[in-house]
């Protein structure tokens, strides 16, 4: 070490620069802790409010859910109702048949609303299978949601674990936030 003094290669003013540079390094890396700090929490921030609006969405898709099933009981009570009302229609045929004559413009009538019941119920068919496209749609969208709300979680844990530990570090080297 003296031979390096003595060569001007270890002379004090370098071991000064070299703990100034140390300093101004060591400043930069904390100024850096600081802003990761600040960046993780505008993250945190994020998340949470992305956890909030998942726990939403699964709200309002159950809603739905139960909206269809409602209209899926409705469209089974029209279903009976057509049904009921084709019966009806039959009767009344068959007593317009035994009319004569005079149950013609009954038939008629009797006729067209045999048609409209069977319209009815096909309707009620289709609508069935767009009720259960659309429950399936739901249940995947739910799904969806439930696996999406789990890996925010995660990294919600994660971010919060980092969080601390940059605070802990920050703390320990004076720095507040």
């Amino acid at each position: 070490m003296a031979k390096q003094i003595a060569g001007g290669y270890n002379v004090p003013s370098n071991c000064i620069q070299k703990v100034r540079y140390d300093i101004d390094q060591r400043t930069k890396q904390l100024s850096l802790s600081s802003a990761r700090m600040k960046n993780i929490e505008e993250i945190l921030k994020d998340i949470t409010i992305i956890r909030e609006l998942s726990t939403e969405i699964i709200t309002n898709a159950s809603g739905v859910n139960q909206a269809i099933y409602k209209f899926n009981d409705m469209a089974k009570g029209i279903e009976k109702i057509a049904l009921q009302i084709n019966l009806i229609s039959l009767n009344a045929s068959i007593e317009a048949v035994r009319a004569g004559e005079y149950g013609r413009a009954f038939l008629v009538v009797a006729e067209e609303i045999r048609r409209l019941a069977i319209s009815s119920k096909d309707t009620v068919s289709e609508s069935e299978v767009i009720i259960n496209e659309a429950t399936e749609s739901i249940q995947g969208i739910n799904t969806m949601i439930n696996k999406i709300s789990e890996e925010v979680d995660k990294a919600f844990t994660n971010i919060l674990e980092i969080s601390k530990k940059t605070k802990e570090t920050l703390e320990v080297a004076g720095i507040e936030l």
